[in-house]
């Protein structure tokens, strides 16, 4: 679990930056589009070319999200299992302590 709850920072670190990435690609995509509506052949193919890793960027920001909130679910998952472990050892510890009062 901890590393788990170590891990989280840098996953989250990851999705922010590969959505400010996706952002400004998605930005940069645009205006190569609005030059190639009164461009040539080849501001059309810069602009399909700037489209396309565009779509690559948001999609490695929407992997990233998704990291995290796998992290997220993994962490809950196991703080969970250790609230019901810790339960049966507390269990256990009195009937330890029954048994040896006898």
């Amino acid at each position: 679990m901890t590393i788990a709850q170590n891990n989280l920072p840098g996953y989250q670190n990851n999705a922010s930056e590969a959505t400010s990435d996706a952002q400004s690609t998605a930005i940069n995509s645009s205006e190569h589009a609005s030059n190639a509506v009164n461009g040539d052949v080849g501001d059309a193919k810069k602009a399909k070319r700037k489209a396309k890793k565009a779509v690559r960027e948001a999609k490695d920001a929407q992997h990233a999200y998704n990291k995290v909130e796998d992290q997220d679910d993994k962490i809950t998952k196991l703080t969970s299992q250790l609230a019901g472990k810790q339960l049966r050892l507390e269990e256990l510890e009195k009937i330890r302590t029954e048994i040896r009062n006898m």
